[in-house]
């Protein structure tokens, strides 16, 4: 089954795409790298504020529940709750959703 979301994307992470309901992989760090490469950037904030692709998205999510999970803590997802990243990325994920209704 095609879908224009996720179609393409798979690697490592489990993520679901929002228009097929498909798990999809992803290798956030191997995508953090060539986000910082092609935006000039690996701040989330920054990140979260480009028409980033769906594969972009979840990668910085995974990015977020792993650093967290692994440093024992919840500061980066309680950052991102706080200085609207998660905000920009669901925004971003329904302009996709918008963009792909007619496919």
């Amino acid at each position: 089954m095609y879908c224009p979301v996720c179609e393409g994307i798979k690697d490592e992470s489990l993520q679901t795409c929002p228009r097929c309901g498909r798990g999809v992989y992803v290798n956030h760090f191997r995508m953090l790298d060539m986000m910082e490469e092609k935006y000039g950037t690996k701040d989330l904030l920054e990140l979260s504020e480009k028409k980033l692709t769906f594969g972009e998205i979840a990668a910085i999510r995974i990015f977020i529940e792993r650093v967290d999970r692994h440093s024992g803590d919840a500061t980066t997802y309680q950052r991102c709750l706080n200085d609207g990243t998660y905000k920009n990325l669901d925004k971003r994920i329904s302009e996709i959703m918008e963009e792909t209704s007619s496919v």
